[in-house]
């Protein structure tokens, strides 16, 4: 679903053809969000704009990126997965430095102190925003955390849900 071979209305004639009666409620759900979203924030599309507060309840605008890839990584404090990806991202961060990449986390928790405690606990340095009404995860069809999107210095989508690995291959790219 991140970079699929097949166009839009392909998956969708297959989606169409394939019994689902023994695939999990959860999984079918994903693939169909996966599908619908494919036009809309997908690669080499502009990513939504948006603002949110961040640990002093101050509006960050994700524009105020522009200018650097950007990580857009969505993640909760109570996300074990989430939680265990944060040494190896601040690794990541350190080794690409800060002047052409940046990250910005975006919590989807409901419970400011939760978020701020993780953030402390995890050492998490670059910007951190909350959506607590979930209206940005919503809006992007998140179907599930970690999650992720990389963006470019004008706010084009590089890749979506991409591996540390693959981040770094797409900024090694970038820089040549």
């Amino acid at each position: 679903m991140i970079e699929p071979v097949l166009s839009k209305r392909e998956l969708m004639e297959l989606y169409a053809k394939i019994d689902t009666t023994q695939q999990h409620k959860e999984d079918l759900e994903m693939f169909k969000m996966g599908i619908a979203n494919l036009d809309k924030y997908g690669k080499s599309y502009p990513f939504l704009e948006f603002s949110l507060p961040n640990t002093e309840n101050e509006s960050i605008s994700i524009k105020s990126f522009l200018g650097k890839t950007t990580l857009v990584d969505f993640w909760a404090s109570w996300c074990g997965p989430c939680r265990i990806k944060h040494p190896e991202m601040i690794k990541l961060k350190k080794r690409l430095g800060n002047e052409n990449f940046d990250i910005v986390s975006i919590s989807i928790d409901d419970n400011r102190k939760s978020w701020i405690k993780a953030i402390e606990k995890d050492s998490l340095k670059w910007t951190n925003l909350i959506d607590i009404d979930k209206k940005i995860n919503d809006e992007l069809e998140i179907p599930a955390i970690p999650f992720n999107y990389l963006i470019d210095k004008n706010g084009i989508v590089l890749g979506v849900n991409l591996s540390l690995d693959q981040i770094e291959n797409e900024l090694n790219k970038a820089s040549r």
